[in-house]
């Protein structure tokens, strides 16, 4: 919707105008000479777009055929043009401005019009000194370049993690950015998974804020908006963001807890060697079993084919799978085993499998010797 803006002032004829020139007799038994000077009550000073509507008043014993602002003719608004307006549209100003001499680029421009009434002779008569025109344009909002980036938590090292965790634990940012005039423009963002921190709905509409220039010979800052997204379950968000017919589109990655197979509910047998296949859809960052009680003989984070090979990890925890270089070749982690041993003469007893992934988030499970026989 068009904001507009009003100027109101009192035109009045100046003393020392003969209005009696050409009258006809009955006119000129009424026209006399009224005098005052035009009153500025009011400005559009400041920022305005649409259309800027000028109104005033004439006060003439004389019959008055037309007020016109400039090239534009007023319409009278009572009788005689006692009162009267006139809307001009504001590219309709700034050519006048042009032609005047300002700047086209420029989005503020001063411009002065000259106020006249005609009279029933079609005689002209200036009505005091021009209308002096103060006005800062919003200049026309142009989306352009649009960009859309999901920007993922950091590691403690300050390398990207990539994902997001189900448990919402570390929500994202998805920025969107443009070029040219596009700040105070609408965007629409909106995602297949997840949820917008602050929003109920998947589609949300933003506004495109001013961004500060990055150099000194930064011309076109651009705009940009964002919004937080906190992930669901694990797999995969498709976002959208449009705004004036253009449209990016890009892909946020959720992962969940590392899962056990079998899971923690699983008992185990003296003197065999059982493994525990952990899985993660992301990065698998360390895992350690915790003897609770018995006599474990042995631990290890091991190869498929390869048993007694591994990493000795009762009671240490180990570090697995590094944070991913760069988030544009991210692939998930592949499994691992972990190969327990309960000695064939132990006492009751149980282990705990702790395992954590990239964002801290934990998977337990506890095994427990089968009971003997």
């Amino acid at each position: 919707m068009e904001h507009r803006r009003t100027l109101l002032f009192a035109v009045f004829l100046l003393s020392g105008l003969a209005l009696t020139t050409g009258c006809l007799p009955e006119e000129a038994d009424r026209c006399v000479t009224l005098g005052s000077e035009i009153a500025v009550t009011a400005s559009p000073n400041g920022t305005v777009d649409g259309a800027v509507t000028i109104a005033g008043t004439v006060s003439s014993a004389c019959t008055v055929r037309r007020v016109e602002v400039g090239t534009w003719q007023a319409t009278p608004d009572t009788a005689n043009f006692a009162t009267w307006s006139v809307e001009i549209e504001l590219n309709e100003l700034r050519a006048a401005a042009e032609r005047a001499g300002g700047d086209p680029a420029d989005t503020y421009f001063e411009l002065s019009l000259p106020v006249t009434a005609t009279l029933f002779d079609e005689s002209a008569l200036v009505l005091s000194s021009p209308l002096a025109l103060e006005l800062q344009l919003r200049p026309k909002i142009r989306v352009e370049g649009l960009e859309l980036e999901v920007v993922y938590p950091e590691a403690q090292d300050g390398s990207d993690l990539c994902t997001l965790p189900s448990d919402g634990s570390h929500p994202g940012w998805i920025e969107i950015t443009a070029l040219g005039r596009s700040a105070g423009g609408a965007v629409r963002l909106s995602t297949t998974a997840g949820t917008f921190v602050g929003f109920e709905e998947q589609t949300i509409e933003l506004e495109l804020g001013e961004r500060a220039p990055a150099g000194d010979d930064d011309d076109d800052p651009g705009s940009f908006a964002g919004a937080r997204l906190i992930a669901s379950d694990a797999g995969t968000a498709f976002l959208v963001a449009t705004a004036e017919g253009e449209a990016r589109e890009e892909v946020a990655r959720f992962t969940g807890p590392p899962t056990f197979v079998p899971p923690g509910s699983k008992s185990l047998t003296r003197g065999e060697t059982f493994q525990i296949l952990v899985r993660s859809t992301g990065t698998l960052s360390s895992c350690i079993v915790l003897q609770e009680s018995g006599d474990v003989s042995s631990a290890r984070i091991v190869a498929a084919a390869d048993e007694g090979d591994g990493l000795p990890v009762l009671g240490t925890s180990v570090a697995l799978d590094a944070p991913p270089e760069d988030c544009e070749s991210y692939t998930s982690t592949e499994d691992h085993l972990v190969a327990i041993t309960f000695d064939a003469a132990s006492s009751p007893g149980a282990v705990t499998l702790v395992c954590a992934d990239q964002h801290g988030v934990e998977t337990l499970g506890t095994y427990r010797l089968a009971p003997p026989g």
